[in-house]
């Protein structure tokens, strides 16, 4: 019996410890990746302005052949948004909409449904030998203890996705 309460007190000190650590942990995370393209800023812009075009270089866009996209008319500009749906655990369902665009960046609204959106931006930046590209994405995390947690693993996860993203808009932006 002593054992047991022992195992029961211990795990309970394990639950606190961790909801409790988990509020030492940041509300809110950054995921961010860069990669000169060889490019003008206005042909890679192009391509991530115009939502027809994510779909030649998005990382999420072959993962799933049967994800149910929708797309809005115009496909671009300020206001232009892409819904998805997709049975794909990675993929999930969402909505981005453009939220700003200059010459220099383009932000946009990810609302996955849950939570907070999230916040992405692409900047355009002219360097030697092209323009760097820097896509960023700011995610709010909450007072939920696992989605702090979770987001310690965010950049792992998510960082991916945007080298493979940026790579492919190397590809499409340099032809």
């Amino acid at each position: 019996m002593q054992t047991l309460k022992q195992l029961a007190i211990g795990l309970v000190v394990l639950v606190l410890i961790l909801v409790g650590g988990s509020y030492l942990l940041p509300q809110q995370v950054c995921v961010e990746r860069s990669l000169v393209i060889r490019a003008p800023r206005e042909v890679i812009a192009a391509h991530v302005t115009d939502l027809k075009k994510w779909d030649s270089w998005s990382p999420w866009a072959k993962l799933d052949p049967k994800m149910k996209v929708k797309i809005s008319d115009p496909s671009s500009g300020v206001g232009a948004w892409m819904a998805w749906d997709s049975e794909q655990e990675n993929v999930g369902k969402g909505k981005m909409t453009l939220t700003v665009i200059t010459p220099d960046s383009c932000q946009q609204m990810m609302d996955y449904g849950m939570g907070e959106p999230a916040m992405a931006a692409f900047y355009f930046l002219p360097t030697e030998g092209g323009t760097q590209v820097r896509w960023t994405g700011h995610f709010e995390m909450g007072n939920n203890p696992m989605g702090r947690w979770m987001g310690l693993f965010l950049d792992g996860m998510v960082g991916k996705d945007y080298e493979k993203g940026l790579a492919n808009l190397a590809k499409v932006s340099e032809q």
